[in-house]
């Protein structure tokens, strides 16, 4: 057993390490603004999430916060025209796939193949976009089938 958690403990550490090479921050004017956008992107969803009605903030302020999400506004204004649940279908696939590439990437490394540089690169992308930008979005969306509207009218 504990051979076992070396090995996959030693595997992730390897993904890991390859993931992160050759990662430079560019120091670019363009750059520069892409990182501040993405940051943007990411503080407003926080914001968005933790001024929630839930945590003890007024419906009002919650509505007036989610207005400057622009992922909560991509996602209303594209609901309207896409049924929800395939924004379910969607989440999930994304997380199949990142988890699947997680498996081939650690499958490839514990057999000591490492001249495929793709596999890594698409872990790379799905893990930044899963986790940083779009995490609170995907959390809301895989559930959805649990998601329940309740009113106090009677219909």
């Amino acid at each position: 057993m504990v051979v076992i958690a070396a090995r996959v403990a030693a595997t992730m550490h390897n993904i890991l390490y390859v993931m992160a090479e050759g990662s430079e921050f560019q120091r670019s004017e363009q750059a520069l603004r892409k990182l501040c956008f993405l940051f943007l992107i990411d503080f407003l969803q926080v914001v968005r999430v933790i001024t929630s009605p839930f945590y003890g903030w007024s419906a009002e302020t919650s509505t007036f916060v989610q207005n400057f999400d622009v992922v909560f506004l991509f996602t209303e204004a594209v609901s309207r025209v896409v049924p929800r649940y395939s924004f379910f279908i969607f989440a999930s696939m994304l997380v199949l796939v990142a988890l699947a590439d997680t498996v081939y990437v650690a499958r490839l490394f514990s057999s000591g193949e490492v001249n495929k540089l793709w596999p890594v690169k698409a872990l790379r992308f799905l893990v930044s976009a899963l986790v940083t930008t779009f995490f609170s979005s995907v959390i809301k969306w895989l559930l959805i089938p649990v998601d329940c509207l309740v009113t106090d009218r009677e219909q």
